[in-house]
């Protein structure tokens, strides 16, 4: 067995051919531990609401729409979208 150089001290590699197997009740544990794991974040969207595209826009209208965004408290992409909807919708 060769040890790990460290820092502070050495810390021996660990022997897996003396490692017993996991029990079915720590098998069990794990993969619940695993499985909640994997929940974590925010879930998936289930339909996409808004499609991602690439646009160019004069800087001064993104100046704008930054501005008028930041005056209501939202995002600009957010103001855009609204705007947009706005005049289509009218």
């Amino acid at each position: 067995m060769k040890p790990i150089k460290t820092a502070k001290n050495e810390i021996p590699d660990f022997d897996f051919s003396r490692a017993r197997k996991p029990t079915k009740t720590e098998r069990a544990v794990f993969q619940e531990a695993v499985r909640r794991f994997q929940r974590r974040g925010r879930p998936p969207k289930k339909t996409d609401k808004y499609r991602r595209i690439t646009i160019r826009i004069h800087p001064q209208v993104l100046t704008w729409a930054k501005a008028e965004a930041r005056k209501r408290k939202m995002g600009y992409q957010t103001f855009i979208n609204e705007t947009l909807l706005a005049d289509r919708l009218g």
